[in-house]
């Protein structure tokens, strides 16, 4: 788990720019997402979610996730930005 979280976090810059320029779509698509991805989890057995209510929970988490990563890699991305000019 350790790993994915760590490629994450180094595909930010490169293979997710397109949201790290446009938060709120980053993090709309990961909370709208998130729901299916734990439903097929739970078919394959990995995860049991006991109520339908948790799955608007689990998107709201992972849209809030997102969307304040995204919106701290765009910050990052200025200040360097901001530094070389």
């Amino acid at each position: 788990i350790l790993m994915l979280w760590a490629g994450v976090g180094l595909s930010l810059n490169h293979g997710m720019s397109f949201f790290v320029a446009r938060p709120l779509v980053g993090g709309l698509l990961a909370g709208g997402a998130a729901p299916f991805s734990y439903l097929g989890g739970e078919r394959l057995g990995a995860v049991e979610i006991p109520d339908p209510v948790a799955l608007a929970w689990i998107s709201l988490g992972w849209f809030v996730v997102f969307f304040t990563v995204f919106r701290l890699a765009r910050r990052a991305q200025q200040n360097r930005l901001a530094r070389l000019s």
